[in-house]
């Protein structure tokens, strides 16, 4: 007994269903879409309430020091990841803060042009993503609003100008050398312009995160 083999599956076929031809163009439209809709969410690089990643400068330049900081308000961050301009990814080392808020501070010591992408991470899972441009347009300000991630981001700020094991005492003579400290102050540039150029105004200049 001789079985019959079934016919070749073309496209015209597969696009018949019932007799009724269906319309190809939107099947493949369809499937085009889905693609593109994978594509963007394995790209998608976005920022929460709870969690964001701050950065200074404002403006990313070549060769510069980029200061690196991600606060959480809904628990403990246990590291940052970066994806540098060729594609690599490596974890960053980063000083811990404790909470709340919670902080990760990094830094990316000597950044070439191009972009960089930045994730908080919690458990393995992404929680934060944040793409800095190196030579590019400003990053993120923010609300520029007392909100709670400002909030936030000022108390990291002030954590990380008077961090020491709890067995050290510190002391100063002023406020000066702390925030002339890059190692302390996340906004030292900021400070340096500030006081060279004796302005109050300055301290909400354009490349300022508090602006």
């Amino acid at each position: 007994m001789l079985l019959a083999t079934p016919a070749r599956r073309t496209v015209p076929a597969i696009a018949k269903h019932n007799g009724a031809p269906l319309p190809v163009t939107g099947l493949l439209l369809l499937f085009v879409l889905t693609l593109a809709d994978g594509a963007w969410a394995l790209s998608a690089c976005s920022q929460g309430d709870a969690v964001r990643i701050w950065s200074a400068p404002l403006v990313a330049r070549s060769g510069e020091k980029l200061q690196i900081m991600a606060v959480a308000t809904d628990g403990e961050l246990s590291e940052l990841q970066v994806t540098d301009t060729t594609g690599h990814s490596s974890e960053l080392p980063a000083v811990k803060g404790g909470g709340p808020p919670w902080s990760l501070r990094s830094a990316l010591a000597t950044p070439i042009a191009g972009r960089y992408r930045i994730e908080a991470q919690r458990a393995g899972q992404i929680v934060a993503c944040r793409e800095i441009e190196v030579d590019g347009r400003a990053g993120e300000r923010g609300s520029g609003k007392w909100d709670l991630a400002n909030q936030a981001f000022f108390a990291a700020w002030v954590e990380h100008l008077f961090d020491a094991p709890p067995e050290v005492s510190l002391s100063f003579p002023s406020l000066e050398p702390v925030l002339r400290d890059p190692n302390r102050n996340f906004l030292t540039i900021f400070w340096i312009k500030v006081r060279t150029s004796r302005s109050p105004q300055n301290l909400t200049a354009p490349n300022s995160p508090f602006s």
